[in-house]
């Protein structure tokens, strides 16, 4: 039983990929289930858990100096400003190692390429697009191009951010990956086929 993490640059359509991969190999597919294990047991709320992610790649600490805590209020939906992210990132990793032991499975995100980093049997894998093809895979679902340039320049910031904060690594770094494809360059289906010639 393998077990197959997937972290993607924004607008790579890595969802899509996971899920044709799950067909493929016959997996479970796991994304935002992950939010509502977690929901249910540190009872917050997902769109709270959201909110928070997005929030720690960005950096919490930045945020309280430059914005008020009314705002913080209103995106995370706490009456308080009490951010205990140490244990919400702690139970997403208990999460995604519960969700491992079952063998058999791609998880997607949630800095699982850093939680199962040294577990045996568990393959790591990046998606990457080209810039002009990240943007055209926006901008064809109706944002404008400024906008789709501001989303991925947040996002990946947002993604490369939390996984520094949390457990000091590059998120850019090939080091962290079995293997790095550019579906600019493969397509789907080619990288499918080599992934599971890497698992098996």
């Amino acid at each position: 039983m393998a077990v197959i993490t997937i972290s993607r640059q924004y607008a790579t359509n890595g969802i899509f990929f996971g899920k044709k991969l799950s067909e493929k190999l016959n997996y479970a597919f796991v994304n935002k289930d992950i939010y509502k294990r977690v929901s249910e047991t540190e009872n917050i709320s997902i769109e709270e858990l959201k909110a928070m992610e997005s929030i720690s790649g960005l950096g919490i600490d930045f945020f309280q100096r430059l914005i008020d805590s009314d705002y913080i209020k209103r995106i995370t939906g706490r009456k308080d400003v009490s951010f205990e992210h140490n244990e919400v990132v702690k139970a997403v990793e208990q999460a995604i190692k519960d969700i491992a032991k079952t063998g058999n499975v791609i998880i997607l995100g949630r800095a699982a390429q850093c939680i199962l980093q040294d577990e045996e049997n568990v393959f790591h894998i990046k998606l990457i697009k080209s810039y002009d093809d990240r943007l055209k895979f926006l901008t064809e679902r109706g944002i404008t191009r400024k906008g789709a340039e501001s989303t991925i320049k947040r996002k990946d910031e947002e993604r490369e951010n939390y996984i520094k904060r949390f457990y000091g690594k590059d998120w850019n770094s090939p080091e962290l990956y079995h293997l790095v494809l550019n579906l600019s360059k493969v397509s789907v289906t080619k990288g499918m086929e080599i992934v599971a010639s890497l698992i098996s």
